[in-house]
């Protein structure tokens, strides 16, 4: 499992790079026909403190993750990873330009 800090800075380097300015655009869901920017600092804060707080029960029991995104929200983990996925495969790509094999995930 990955650790929090370098889930936390694939994130914030994967929105650093795509992305023109240093917000995000979204549609709220009480004023739909309002947008409104979130900044790239404000999304980092969100998701260290999901990571931060990620609690689930399972089998009588209450755990906390120290490490990985955990089960409590499929969307959201798998976004995450995703992310963090694609940290590799940049690498991958530009710095080891592979030539006699194929990569694919």
């Amino acid at each position: 499992m990955a650790s929090h800090e370098s889930i936390i800075n694939s994130l914030y380097q994967f929105l650093n790079d795509h992305l023109v300015t240093n917000k995000l655009q979204y549609t709220s869901l009480r004023t739909l026909n309002q947008n409104q920017w979130i900044s790239i600092d404000t999304i980092k804060k969100l998701t260290e403190l999901y990571l931060e707080n990620n609690f689930f029960y399972y089998d009588r029991k209450i755990y906390h993750l120290s490490q990985g995104t955990g089960p409590n929200s499929f969307l959201f983990s798998d976004l995450l990873a995703n992310i963090y996925l694609y940290t590799y495969d940049k690498f991958i790509a530009t710095e080891l330009k592979l030539t006699t094999e194929f990569y694919g995930r």
